[in-house]
């Protein structure tokens, strides 16, 4: 028994270096009166980033490969560790550090109240771990209010007047409407199934889902809240003007953590229910990614503010994410989860990237950067509307980017399973969002202007920036051999 508690308390010690990173900031302000000094801020809050993906890799994943089994859970079954939440976390920590590097720069962040960004980005963090490895319904629901609660003070924290103080009170009232649905949705789950342990949950979907009335209510309550949560057509209305109002390090990390977070806790909620028959589900998963993709491409070829054109892409891109769900939940749960974790990985990538590229072109915190002020860029910024356009093509899922082959495998996953329509309006997404991808491209190199917009001192995240647009090149060259490795980390034994 003291062996396990021992494991136990080591499966949780990156969160308890999250933690300890985010108090240092905050502290010395606290006992002292003043900022800890923006560097040495940064670097503590590195220090700890780094220190949990090393604890991770050492008791985390280690115990897990030890232990030779699919997975192993701990705290009486609250938290579940296998592939899937082991190579969700990696993605979170990396998300993590870099947006604390943006955090770092970025005009409505850097010199005010970096501290209290810095302690709210990584129990955040901690949240969007602890969703990843929940295993209990109750304790899901309480992961996601500890990570929708940081996000929503990261959101009011800023000074500009009108839009961040829109967006955190639309967030916020939005974001607990959609918890209240959930919470609702796993009450009803309860009351049929009596358990709220995934597993026992989908063991005994399986018998009771075409009988039990309010556990078919409960299920589609939960899939509405956690809809939400991704950014799913009709619960998406919330994403453009929060997007746009926030701090763009806070959009950003909305965009990556929280959504990649959220789809794995959404996968949870039916991966433990390959034997359930119900294609009433299967029908309204389909029609909710469709209908994401084509509502997400065809919004987005309207708007002129870059940070709202990237929120209706995101949108998009969460439909094409559910491709992968929908694989997974519907039978093939080894190709679809792969799909999906391997997407969300490069899409967390391709977006750090692209709302880099706008956090160094924000001169002035309430900055509200439009397509056409990208005129002449090309010619004053070179290097920045490079990288702007590798990243936009990869968005857009052009070769030899890696975002290609990242809607490749997930097409290739839902016709796997029979779902050809659903390919076949993907592929018609992507056509739509090619127009809207390239028309930046087209306003940086192809028309005149005095591009003047650009934050002097954005060294470090027009160098994120160029990182993640020279990762679209080199993970496109060897996406079958990283598609690989992400199958084999997560599902060892197939």
């Amino acid at each position: 028994m003291e062996a396990m508690n021992l494991t136990e308390l080591l499966v949780i010690t990156p969160l308890v270096a999250l933690f300890i990173g985010s108090i240092i900031p905050i502290s010395v302000k606290a006992f002292t009166g003043r900022e800890m000094g923006a560097f040495a801020s940064l670097f503590s809050a590195i220090v700890a980033v780094v220190a949990a993906a090393g604890l991770n890799i050492t008791f985390v994943n280690g115990f897990w490969k030890l232990s030779g089994v699919n997975f192993m859970t701990a705290f009486s079954e609250n938290l579940i560790v296998d592939g899937i939440s082991v190579w969700a976390s990696y993605v979170i920590y990396i998300v993590t550090g870099f947006v604390l590097m943006l955090t770092y720069e970025n005009k409505a962040t850097r010199g005010h109240q970096l501290a209290e960004h810095i302690f709210l980005i990584l129990n955040a963090a901690i949240g969007m771990v602890l969703v990843t490895m929940a295993n209990n319904l109750i304790i899901l629901f309480l992961v996601i209010e500890l990570m929708s609660l940081s996000i929503y003070l990261l959101i009011a924290l800023s000074r500009e007047g009108v839009f961040s103080k829109e967006a955190a009170l639309k967030y916020f009232i939005l974001g607990s409407v959609g918890s209240a649905i959930l919470l609702y949705g796993i009450a009803f789950i309860y009351g049929s199934a009596g358990s709220t342990v995934l597993q026992t949950v989908g063991e005994a979907a399986a018998t009771i889902f075409a009988n039990d009335k309010i556990f078919a209510i409960g299920l589609a309550l939960v899939i509405a809240g956690m809809a939400f949560k991704v950014a799913l057509v009709p619960f998406h209305s919330w994403a453009p003007d929060v997007y746009q109002g926030s701090a763009t390090p806070v959009t950003t990390f909305m965009a990556t953590g929280v959504k990649l977070a959220s789809f794995i806790a959404f996968l949870r909620l039916f991966i433990y229910s390959q034997s359930l028959d119900a294609s009433a589900i299967s029908t309204l998963l389909q029609w909710l990614t469709v209908i994401t993709m084509l509502t997400g491409s065809i919004a987005a070829l309207r708007q002129e503010n870059i940070k709202r054109m990237l929120a209706y892409s995101s949108i998009a891109h969460s439909g094409y994410a559910m491709m992968g769900f929908l694989s997974a939940s519907m039978g093939s749960a080894g190709e679809g989860t792969t799909s999906m974790l391997f997407y969300l990985l490069i899409y967390s990538l391709m977006t750090i990237g692209s709302f880099a590229v706008v956090s160094a072109m924000e001169a002035k915190e309430d900055s509200m950067l439009l397509i056409d002020d990208l005129r002449g860029i090309a010619k004053r910024q070179p290097m920045l509307a490079f990288t702007f356009a590798i990243i936009l093509l990869s968005l857009a899922g052009i070769p030899p980017t890696v975002g290609f082959f990242g809607k490749l495998y997930l097409i290739l996953s839902v016709i796997d399973q029979g779902y050809v329509w659903v390919a076949l309006m993907a592929m018609v997404s992507s056509a739509v969002g090619v127009y809207f991808y390239l028309r930046p491209i087209v306003v940086m190199y192809m028309t005149e202007g005095a591009f003047t917009q650009i934050n002097r001192n954005s060294y470090l995240t027009q160098s994120v920036a160029l990182v993640m647009a020279l990762a679209m090149v080199a993970l496109g060259i060897m996406a079958s051999p990283l598609y690989n490795f992400v199958k084999n980390s997560v599902f060892p034994s197939l």
